[in-house]
């Protein structure tokens, strides 16, 4: 099991995990990585650490089938694992609750004649006295593990500007994403540092999340059970903003709003807007609306 608190900062796993990455402990496998979720491989199908959004997120809202990811183990080998992710609430010393994520892997498919081409190979202590090859340029690196202290240039000059003694981040341009901005595939798999294919298989996902979802919310609201219909909403208007879905998340977002006014005739306004976002979401993936 891995253990994440609620902000996705990785804290520890179990010896099993350790073990099927080929590592003796915790402080062997600080010593190299800060995360498990640094050995995941990008590749369609699989769950990757994503740059701009949690994979943790993503993994429990995204209505996934079949939540698997690729690893590379210690000695560069791929072990293809399934996941759950799942709520624990422990006591501080404080006596305040506070969350948690732990993170079952199963071993249930291992490729371990597969070596990865992305793979990391760490050298042994044996490795590194046998090795009497001539020094390699910084620019024939192959591996990060062959970076010496000296080729790194810390420069500590900051620069400060006056404007930064006062930030108001609502009004800054620069982070507010225009909600008429349109879906671009390419560009939005670059913002997230993913490939387009592996952006069109998440995104084919949230896609059938989404048609179940929406009934489910549908007859929440018809029932008049408005605060299941709420949390599923907050999950699917997240991933909606992660994927630069604006059009989407914003139809979402109106939608909250008339549940939490509890205004019947503009929450059902609302969900006929947010059902056509849907229905027109094959069509903006694919770019032909742009």
């Amino acid at each position: 099991m891995l253990l994440y608190t609620q902000n996705g900062h990785f804290l520890g796993m179990g010896s099993q995990e350790l073990s099927w990455l080929g590592y003796e402990d915790m402080e062997d496998f600080r010593t190299y990585h800060s995360d498990v979720a640094d050995l995941f491989i990008q590749k369609p199908g699989y769950i990757s650490k994503f740059d701009t959004f949690s994979w943790i997120d993503y993994a429990r809202h995204s209505g996934a089938s079949n939540r698997r990811v690729l690893l590379h183990n210690k000695q560069g080998k791929c072990i293809e694992l399934s996941l759950h992710v799942d709520e624990i609430f422990l006591k501080n010393p404080d006596d305040a609750m506070q969350c948690y994520f732990t993170v079952e892997l199963k071993n249930d498919l291992p490729l371990e004649d597969t070596v990865c081409s992305s793979s990391l190979h760490v050298k042994t202590l044996c490795e590194e006295k046998a090795s009497n090859e001539t020094p390699l340029l910084p620019s024939e690196y192959s591996s990060i593990d062959q970076i010496k202290l000296d080729d790194i240039v810390f420069d500590s000059t900051m620069e400060s500007y006056p404007e930064d003694a006062h930030e108001d981040l609502l009004q800054d341009p620069t982070l507010c994403a225009s909600p008429e901005a349109p879906f671009n595939l390419h560009a939005t798999a670059q913002i997230l540092g993913l490939n387009a294919t592996m952006l069109h298989v998440l995104l084919d996902d949230y896609y059938h999340e989404l048609l179940t979802q929406s009934d489910a919310i549908a007859q929440w609201i018809l029932e008049g059970t408005s605060q299941k219909a709420l949390a599923e909403i907050l999950k699917l208007k997240s991933l909606a903003l992660q994927f630069r879905l604006y059009t989407l998340y914003h139809s979402f977002n109106a939608l909250q709003r008339s549940l939490e006014e509890k205004n019947q005739a503009v929450t059902q306004h609302h969900l006929a807007e947010v059902q056509d976002a849907i229905k027109a979401l094959p069509s903006i993936i694919e770019g032909k609306l742009l």
